[in-house]
């Protein structure tokens, strides 16, 4: 997302999922950002598109997931955007009529927050998609905590009252009060309303979350900083130790932050633990091929035996006993609150074995008598499971799912490579140098760059950002919300070898054996050790990525 030439004078921003607000301080408002479609209507959520009448009496603003808010200057709330979950329903742009008074707004997920002078809170919109039939009001009366997925009902008699501050995450909300203290409520499935019993003399407050994450942050007299809440891993938010000087704070989907007096800003995030999917095992030494998925890592040793480590919840490191002559392997998964893992190995004799399960933790499936097969690449997506494909030696590529065999295209029988490309797609190489590419349905798509060609190698990553690499060892890529620029290579990459993408990053491996990436850097996943060489493959997760040495730089 980058911003707009030219803007100054700016007083305050507002970042949403894929917009951001800049307010001037002569009261103007300014938007940029991606406007996407209503999936349910295909119109334009106006995410861009500010009110004509807020024209210079804005005081301050907010961005939620799909809508926006400007409080103006007499203390009253304006709205746009999508009324997400609004369904004979209250929706987060629709105001409480006679709203007045305010001195402060927060926007969440789809839920709308207003705090007025008196102390009172007003919130309108529903949490988790599940909207109240009316707007719920806390006016000095504490609202229930609501289990997981459960919008906030009116509040029961319990003294709240004295508000200062308010923040909103995805699908839970903060109050600060005027002593000090803070409360919660919302969507408390990862502690993000946990509000640690000895919290006192907050200064400030600050809210986020993501769709598998959730964050609360308090910033004290002291200019030190308290967190709670999860990523969708289960791993707790960690201040850094001996993080102090902090003047600010702020959260968004992932990440935590924290500005000090010398102007600094500190950024921290959910502490991952027992996983080390970025850490081969000790010793581990003779590896022809490795793989990564969601949390956890593969390694093809050059005697057709496999490794794997990382997060286990679904058996996908468990590697089966006795399992040899293994000449391919290639992994999926993905977390959140009902994970997927699995790895599937090629072995030499043609057939197929794979291990690990599905969110529901059935085993996956391989149809019986499968065999000639050459290679195969394995695919999953949150709530849609699954999807191996099979390249045959006679060019035909086979696909299944739990439910059985996928019906594939026609132009399915004639190819020399078969490469997973998030979202479920699948992409097929020809022997021509040109690409299809079909759906867990086998349903052919049609977002490939009009004329591509002379592709020999192509990579796709979880969210739908496809990399192809060309005989010319140049990089398209395509695909994907790519708001992170995953799929824009840089501008002058050349003398590629080899491409791999994860989750939203991209890798490419030079033919001199170093390694180049770019895209979402949330836990270092781009950043490439400093004098990495002789690379021979590499391959991306979920947040991390992996490098294969040769041993013997003459071999790559």
């Amino acid at each position: 997302m980058s911003v707009p030439s030219g803007l100054t004078d700016v007083s305050a921003v507002a970042v949403g999922q894929k917009h951001a607000l800049a307010l001037r301080s002569d009261g103007t408002i300014v938007a940029w950002g991606d406007d996407p479609k209503d999936s349910t209507t295909t119109t334009y959520m106006g995410l861009l598109d500010v009110p004509p009448d807020l024209d210079g009496n804005v005081a301050a603003i907010a961005a939620g997931v799909t809508h926006s808010l400007a409080l103006t200057r007499d203390g009253t709330v304006t709205a746009w955007g999508w009324d997400r979950g609004a369904i004979n329903a209250v929706g987060p742009t629709q105001v409480p009529y006679g709203l007045e008074n305010v001195v402060a707004i927060a926007a969440g997920g789809d839920f709308s927050l207003a705090l007025q002078a008196d102390g009172a809170v007003v919130a309108w919109g529903g949490l988790s998609g599940l909207v109240p039939e009316t707007t719920w009001h806390v006016d000095g009366r504490a609202p229930t905590t609501v289990n997981v997925h459960h919008a906030p009902t009116v509040g029961t008699p319990a003294t709240l009252g004295g508000v200062v501050a308010i923040a909103a995450g995805r699908s839970h909300a903060l109050a600060l009060r005027s002593n000090g203290t803070v409360y919660a409520w919302g969507d408390n499935s990862l502690g993000e309303c946990n509000v640690p019993h000895d919290l006192y003399d907050v200064v400030a407050i600050a809210a986020g979350g993501g769709e598998a994450s959730a964050l609360s942050l308090a910033l004290k007299s002291n200019g030190t900083v308290v967190a709670w809440g999860a990523d969708g891993q289960g791993n707790a938010v960690v201040v850094p130790e001996g993080l102090a000087g902090v003047v600010a704070i702020d959260a968004s989907a992932l990440n935590a932050y924290a500005l000090l007096s010398d102007g600094t800003v500190v950024s921290f995030y959910p502490t991952r633990t027992g996983n080390d999917q970025a850490s081969p095992p000790p010793n581990l030494a003779g590896v022809a091929a490795i793989a990564a998925a969601n949390n956890h890592s593969v390694a093809l040793k050059v005697d057709g035996t496999v490794t794997a480590w990382g997060d286990n919840e679904n058996g996908q490191t468990d590697v089966p006993a006795g399992l040899r002559d293994v000449v391919a392997i290639s992994t999926a998964g993905f977390g959140g609150f009902n994970p997927c893992g699995f790895c599937v190995a090629l072995k030499r004799d043609g057939t197929v074995v794979a291990w690990g399960s599905d969110s529901n933790k059935n085993p996956i499936y391989v149809p019986p008598g499968l065999h000639d097969i050459t290679s195969v690449t394995a695919n999953a997506a949150m709530l849609n499971g699954y999807i191996i494909t099979a390249l045959r030696t006679d060019g035909s590529a086979v696909a299944w799912n739990a439910e059985g065999l996928v019906r594939l295209p026609a132009d399915a029988r004639r190819l020399t490579a078969v490469e997973a490309a998030g979202w479920l797609h699948t992409i097929g190489r020809k022997g021509d140098g040109s690409i299809m590419c079909w759906d867990r349905h086998g349903n052919v798509c049609d977002d490939i760059p009009e004329g591509l060609s002379n592709v020999v190698g192509v990579a796709g990553g979880a969210h739908g950002h496809v990399l192809a690499l060309l005989k010319d060892g140049t990089v398209v890529g395509w695909g994907g919300s790519n708001r992170l620029g995953e799929a824009d290579p840089p501008a002058d990459l050349t003398g590629v070898a080899a491409v791999a993408t994860g989750d939203m990053h991209s890798l490419a491996l030079r033919s001199d054996g170093t390694v180049v990436a770019w895209g979402w850097n949330l836990a270092g996943q781009v950043e490439v050790p400093a004098g990495l060489r002789n690379a021979c493959a590499i391959a991306g997760g979920y947040e991390h990525s992996l490098a294969l040495i040769a041993v013997d730089p003459s071999v790559r």
